[in-house]
């Protein structure tokens, strides 16, 4: 008869046990629904915090099933190995608790650095787009300068064209001033070329001189530059030479170099020229 309320006994303290064996588990679930929440990366992490429930349990069942079987098993004997569990149980919480506050931890360290990597990316960003906008600018302006450039260019070859034709246009004229036209010879062939006619003298017979033909050829004469030009050589005697174009004196020289020839010398340029751009001599 006594072993009856001691069983009875037994199975209240395993009821009562059982209970807060559940509450033990109950809240082993919360925190792990806990961490899984704070963490969510952490996947081997919620592995093992399931897999130390699961071995806790087939423990504790373990344990219940073979202390129920045993009849000689004291309250104080299965209380101990339960509350013994529980340590165990907590204990093993406190260490994973530990490792999930050092790997939020680190989390929470990277999740800085990243975010400070992130704004200097950012402001680097900002600052390449800050460039890209001043780069674009002064291309623009390089642009603008190259087709302002490009017109100037354009507007002094154009200048430089110009010019060039004025400078050919005064250098024809000045060759055009500076050019005159040299024969001499004997005047009968000056005549037959139309260098030179006879004119005046009485009833057009006596006292005749020669002079410069109105249909004069050019293309019969020396074409010379009167600013290089100031030396004439005529194959005559001095005697007979006759100037037929008419040069004031005083702006030329006349010189016997042998018996057979004769020279004439420009002393004064402007003035010798200054009547006539022909020189024609006879003899």
């Amino acid at each position: 008869m006594k072993a009856i309320p001691i069983f009875i006994i037994m199975l209240s303290l395993v009821a009562a046990t059982g209970c807060k064996y559940k509450k033990e588990s109950q809240a082993l679930h919360v925190r792990v629904g806990n961490l899984t929440d704070s963490i969510r990366t952490c996947d081997s992490t919620m592995n093992e915090y399931i897999l130390l429930f699961n071995n806790v349990k087939s423990r504790l069942d373990s344990t219940l099933e073979r202390k129920s079987e045993e009849k000689t098993a004291t309250v104080r004997e299965l209380s101990s190995m339960l509350d013994k569990t529980v340590t165990d149980i907590n204990t093993l919480l406190k260490k994973e608790k530990e490792r999930y506050e050092s790997m939020r931890r680190m989390y929470s360290a990277s999740s800085s650095k990243a975010k400070k990597y992130s704004e200097e990316i950012n402001n680097m960003q900002r600052l390449i787009e800050s460039r890209d906008s001043v780069i674009n600018d002064l291309n623009s302006r390089i642009s603008s300068l190259k087709r302002t450039g490009d017109e100037n260019m354009e507007r002094i070859s154009d200048l430089t064209r110009n010019n060039s034709l004025k400078d050919s246009r005064i250098d024809s004229l000045k060759g055009e001033l500076n050019t005159a036209y040299f024969i001499a010879g004997n005047a009968k062939d000056l005549k037959d070329k139309n260098i030179i006619i006879k004119t005046g003298g009485f009833l057009s017979l006596l006292g005749r001189v020669n002079a410069i033909s109105p249909g004069i050829q050019v293309s019969m004469m020396e074409k010379i530059d009167i600013r290089e030009k100031k030396t004439f050589t005529i194959d005559s005697q001095l005697s007979r030479i006759d100037i037929v174009s008419f040069h004031p004196s005083g702006s030329y020289k006349l010189s016997s170099l042998n018996n057979n020839s004769t020279q004439l010398e420009v002393t004064d340029p402007g003035q010798f020229w200054s009547i006539s751009r022909y020189l024609v001599i006879a003899f």
